[in-house]
């Protein structure tokens, strides 16, 4: 016992030098001093502020803008006036809405579904491509490379199954785009999934995003399912 402690005692005479480090100082964080405008980009949040004129409490439906930079989204949280600790709100489902009164400051945020006039799509070009593999049975060889090998015949019951959905932006300008899918009717959603999922994506020019869904069927029959959509302010861009 006495050898293993001066073993110990004699370990921790030698100790590694820290890692050479360069210090500059900061005004943002993790930013130098030269102004960068991109810190904080112009937005609607901003426009509103100016238009208050330091008017209490300020609260703006664009405070989400401030999201570009971290920088601009402590600036905003800083700027609002929201409560660190909101009371509790009451809130009553009325019919197929909800009935909401505030006891604090808050800002609500609002998604729905609203029907999409039918027609050719847009001229924004996005490309929509989807897929349906065999959660246990998902890739396969051909000539020495791997590849997703893609369902065939009916769907099985007890069967989980993904849905790969590929969004692309074959223009040469970014594109802002909502991809609505949802799993087949019938079908029970696995994998953490829901039923029904809308995201948003910024696509770069010539660039894809890919998506994926899973589910399964309990009970076997003919089932209805509608395809995966994409949108954006204004008619369908792609549809599937």
């Amino acid at each position: 016992q006495r050898l293993a402690q001066q073993q110990q005692q004699q370990q921790q005479l030698f100790r590694a030098a820290d890692t050479t480090q360069e210090w500059a100082e900061t005004t943002w964080f993790h930013a130098h001093l030269e102004a960068r405008p991109e810190l904080v980009p112009p937005s609607r949040l901003w426009r509103d502020a100016c238009e208050a004129g330091g008017a209490s409490p300020f609260l703006s439906a664009y405070v989400a803008d401030a999201a570009q930079s971290f920088t601009a989204a402590m600036g905003a949280l800083a700027l609002v006036d929201l409560p660190f600790a909101a009371r509790a709100h009451d809130m009553d489902a009325v019919g197929t809405g909800v009935h909401l009164v505030f006891r604090s400051h808050a800002i609500v945020c609002l998604m729905e579904m609203a029907e999409v006039a039918a027609g050719a799509p847009s001229e924004a070009g996005i490309l929509l491509g989807s897929s349906y593999l065999r959660a246990d049975d998902r890739w396969t060889w051909e000539e020495g490379e791997r590849v997703e090998k893609c369902a065939a015949g009916p769907l099985l019951v007890g069967v989980a199954y993904v849905c790969r959905l590929v969004v692309t932006n074959p223009t040469s300008r970014r594109q802002r785009v909502a991809v609505l899918h949802q799993i087949p009717a019938g079908a029970v959603a696995v994998g953490g999934g829901v039923a029904t999922r809308s995201v948003r994506r910024a696509l770069a020019p010539f660039e894809s995003a890919a998506l994926e869904f899973a589910f399964y069927f309990p009970h076997a029959g003919e089932y209805a399912h509608y395809g995966p959509t994409v949108t954006q302010a204004g008619p369908a861009a792609a549809g599937r």
